[in-house]
């Protein structure tokens, strides 16, 4: 298995990324938000393919009343972080419409 190295390690602190995905890409996350008993929230909008094994996640986290911080995983390490919130058996999934256009 050939490992590459992308980005800088300040910006993904060194992340390794392998050239075969242990997850499949499900683009039904594109539009949902998973909220936290404080209020909080981590909202997917953007799944990006790059190639065929390079998808880059796109999401909007909610902290208080404030303008939301926009963060961008790839989707492996998405999963890693993230991916238990939008299993089906998460709690207090929500589902926003996509308008595509």
């Amino acid at each position: 298995m050939e490992l590459i190295r992308l980005g800088s390690p300040a910006l993904f602190d060194s992340v390794m990324i392998s050239s075969s995905m242990k997850y499949e890409v499900d683009p039904t996350l594109v539009g949902k938000k998973y909220e936290f008993d404080d209020g909080d929230s981590i909202e997917i909008v953007q799944i990006k393919e790059r190639s065929d094994q390079y998808h880059l996640v796109t999401v909007l986290i909610h902290q208080g009343p404030g303008i939301p911080r926009k963060l961008v995983f790839h989707y492996e390490q998405f999963q890693e972080y993230y991916g238990h919130l939008f299993r089906p058996n998460a709690k207090k999934l929500e589902s926003k419409p996509v308008i595509s256009g």
